[in-house]
């Protein structure tokens, strides 16, 4: 379970991930660190920086009041909004979707989030579930959407396995849309 939801680095994270979605939508979207769809707004110093300060100032934005994560935000008063969430909420049941998370409950919240969704829920590696599926190339790379968020950026889990960079890498050479997050390094 991310306990760092809403901080600062999910705001600046999740801003261009939801204008993204809602001005290019993708056919399909793929995610290999999913976390939960999503979870309660709790007060914590790190979301009083972060979303919660978000919440407060942003109306007062010409520009930002406009934004597809404040209308998410703004859409279940005291929730908010992971990744997923954003993604289905934003494109529905016109794409398909592939969410990856080893924690059980995470993948246990993805799954009921998506039960009226083509979307696919594994719990495992992400990073080796998405290299296979690129692999595999069943749509269009074109048409694909691929968030990256790792907790750790070289970390590679098996011998063969790709790191997330490496694999963010491979999938931009070989026409895959690619949204790579890591806001600290």
């Amino acid at each position: 379970m991310n306990h760092h939801f809403g901080e600062l680095g999910d705001v600046w994270k999740h801003l261009p991930l939801a204008e993204i979605l809602k001005l290019n939508p993708p056919r399909h979207y793929w995610e290999t660190h999913a976390g939960s769809a999503a979870y309660p707004l709790t007060e914590s110093p790190a979301r009083l920086h972060g979303v919660l300060r978000f919440l407060e100032h942003t109306p007062g934005d010409p520009e930002l009041a406009k934004s597809a994560y404040l209308q998410a935000l703004q859409e279940i008063p005291g929730v908010y909004p992971g990744s997923p969430k954003l993604a289905t909420r934003a494109l529905g049941q016109e794409a398909g979707y592939i969410f990856c998370d080893i924690d059980p409950e995470s993948a246990a919240s993805l799954r009921t989030a998506v039960t009226d969704l083509n979307a696919r829920v594994i719990e495992g590696d992400g990073v080796s579930v998405i290299t296979r599926e690129a692999e595999l190339a069943r749509v269009n790379p074109a048409d694909v959407l691929v968030f990256i968020d790792p907790f750790e950026p070289h970390e590679r889990l098996s011998a063969g396995s790709k790191t997330p960079i490496e694999l963010a890498t491979w999938l931009a050479d070989v026409g895959y849309r690619v949204f790579y997050w890591y806001g600290y390094e």
